[in-house]
Formats: C-alpha cells, structure tokens, sequence
C-alpha cells in the first residue's frame, strides 16, 4: 500500500506535510514534500504509538495542527517504535526512509507540518 503522496497527487487539504530541511515558517504544500493522510495518522494510532512518545522521549511535544522539527534522533526512536509496532504502522515508516535519509544526507532536521 502507499501512503505518502506527492503535491501533485494530493486531493484536497486533510494531509500532514512531510517538508525538507529547515521549515520557513511560511510555506505550505512544497513540491518537495511528501504528503501523508490525516486519516491513515488516526486508523493507524500514529499520534498515540509513534508520534507523542517520540517526541516526548526528547522533551518535546507533537502537535497534529502545528509545526513540528524532527531531528534525526527524534527520527530514530519513531522509526524504532514503529519497528516494534510492525504491520502497517512499520510499512509506512519504510516507505518514508529513503526519503528521510536522502533529507538527512542534506539537513540537519525536517519538519511536520500539520492540518
């Protein structure tokens, strides 16, 4: 199954923003993002498995309506949680791999942009 999207293939504006680099603060629906379902973050308790303890594990919080920095290690421990998840929740973190790595051999962060 495929669950990222690029800007061309997006229908409408229920998706979280998977940005490049350094987020502007300005910027929305990049065609260098990718695009993942807002509805596939709920069926698949993204938020609740991978996300929130992520982001928590660093002190941070993740807002599903906000912006949000990944740094690598924040990276590591979402793509760890969802190994051990597995199913879905793991197909999808692999589906996004290469283009996290390819975003890392560039940038430092890349950031989450939410509905």
């Amino acid at each position: 199954m495929k669950y990222f999207v690029t800007n061309d293939e997006r229908r409408g504006t229920c998706y979280h923003e998977f940005t490049r680099g350094k987020w502007d603060g300005n910027t929305f629906w990049d065609d260098n993002s990718l695009y993942l379902r807002d509805d596939y973050m709920s069926d698949l308790k993204l938020y609740e498995l991978v996300f929130k303890p992520s982001f928590a594990e660093f002190g941070e919080k993740f807002s599903r309506w906000g912006g949000n920095r990944l740094t690598r290690e924040i990276w590591e421990h979402m793509l760890s949680l969802a190994i051990e998840t597995g199913g879905e929740v793991q197909e999808l973190f692999f589906e996004i791999t290469p283009w996290s790595e390819k975003n890392f051999a560039e940038h430092d962060e890349f950031w989450i942009l939410g509905i």
